[in-house]
């Protein structure tokens, strides 16, 4: 080849090179400006505990089926969630059964009612007849003392027959007193006992009569309509579900309730480790899964000193401690049965050097971040302090001020890195 030919390939070549170069430095820094990046700072790291839980109501108000109308059908039922004013209709039972009940009593009672009239008159009547028969006696009686002053005039036998005849009339008199006087105990005996069937009769008429008003079930107080499961509706292995229109309900059966929200609290279970790292009175930032527009501040009031059975947990129930959390302030859009999960702050750690657990990732085995420098990005290997799902405590590895990427540069082997609040 000709030295100006050489010449020539070679500046062709020295110029394809620097374009690449430029295209590779324009290229790298328009990724590295968009590239997301975060500060390194020093501050306090919060050590948190993150625990599961749901929201019950610390005072409620049950409502529970009738205890004395057997098994009822629910024909009407507020909503689940509904709010509800005092007085209002919350639950309404099949009426058919009972009112026919209701029917069949106030007929005995009327029955009742006619059985005493009836002995009442006949007792009446054997009294007049009893009264009469004593009146004729009394006669008898007075007509034989005339018998024997006459035969005291006479001769002596004719005396001693109307003694004879006066003392018959007097044993006669005497009979009649005690037939009067056990018509009327008889009499008193046999209204005495229908009375007291009249009474059973008008207990069972009021009995029913207020088991058919509590057919209806209303609020006694404001609240939200909360329905209770039916245990006696999931087939076995399946659980449960609420009640409904439709269902029968046993007697005494809770059908709902009416929480009080302003006594919302968060029940959890926690495992040994856990339960060690919590105390009473430490505060907590709740979040509710249906309500994630808001964090409430609370704080742990009570923690179970022996471990109890979970059977909600699945198979096999799993054992924890119960951890009670109450809330600050009230959030009028709570429900019974939210799920929620709660941040408890369980230590705080000042001076660290803080940066966001996402900035973190795992790679061949270690963690790492990913350091933007003047000169493009460093992997460095960091060694973590305390570390919580938001903020990493760092003891190694980066320094205030600097800036890390929160996901890895382009070209990184996505197959070899992973996010180190993830991985561990």
């Amino acid at each position: 080849m000709r030295p100006a030919a050489w010449r020539r390939t070679v500046g062709v070549a020295a110029i394809l090179l620097v374009a690449l170069g430029t295209w590779w430095a324009m290229a790298r820094g328009a990724g590295d400006a968009a590239a997301e990046t975060v500060e390194v700072t020093r501050g306090a790291f919060l050590d948190r505990a993150t625990i599961r839980g749901e929201i019950k109501a610390l005072r409620s108000v049950a409502l529970t089926a009738p205890s004395d109308a057997g098994d009822l059908r629910i024909l009407e039922m507020a909503s689940n969630g509904a709010a509800v004013r005092k007085g209002d209709a919350v639950v309404a039972f099949d009426a058919s059964i009972l009112s026919q009940k209701l029917q069949e009593k106030q007929s005995e009672l009327r029955a009742s009612h006619a059985e005493i009239a009836k002995a009442d008159a006949e007792g009446r009547l054997k009294l007049e007849e009893f009264t009469t028969g004593r009146v004729t006696a009394e006669f008898d009686v007075e007509r034989s003392r005339l018998d024997v002053k006459a035969g005291e005039l006479s001769s002596r036998f004719d005396e001693q027959k109307a003694r004879l005849d006066l003392s018959d009339k007097q044993q006669k008199l005497q009979e009649t007193d005690q037939v009067l006087d056990s018509g009327r105990a008889a009499t008193s005996a046999t209204v005495r006992g229908l009375e007291g069937k009249l009474e059973r009769a008008q207990a069972e008429v009021g009995r029913s009569s207020r088991g058919l008003a509590a057919l209806v079930i209303r609020a006694p107080s404001d609240g939200v309509m909360v329905v209770a499961d039916n245990w006696r509706a999931g087939q076995f292995g399946q659980g449960t579900r609420p009640f409904q229109v439709g269902d029968t309900a046993w007697p005494g059966a809770q059908i709902g309730e009416l929480p009080d929200l302003t006594s919302a609290r968060m029940t959890a279970t926690v495992d040994e480790v856990d339960r060690s790292r919590l105390s009473v009175g430490q505060e907590a930032i709740l979040r509710v899964d249906a309500l994630s527009d808001v964090d409430l501040p609370a704080r742990i009031v009570a923690i179970g000193t022996l471990a109890k059975t979970d059977i909600s947990s699945g198979w096999p129930p799993k054992r924890g401690f119960e951890v009670v959390l109450e809330l600050a302030r009230s959030e009028s859009r709570l429900r019974p049965g939210m799920g929620a999960v709660a941040r408890v702050a369980v230590a705080k750690h000042e001076a660290q050097v803080l940066v966001p657990s996402r900035a973190l990732f795992a790679f061949a085995g270690r963690t790492v971040a990913y350091v933007s420098t003047r000169r493009g990005h460093e992997r460095r290997e960091v060694t973590v302090a305390y570390r919580n799902d938001e903020t990493t405590a760092v003891a190694k590895g980066l320094q205030p001020g600097e800036r890390v990427l929160l996901a890895p540069p382009a070209g990184m082997d996505a197959a070899d890195v992973a996010t180190a609040a993830g991985a561990r």
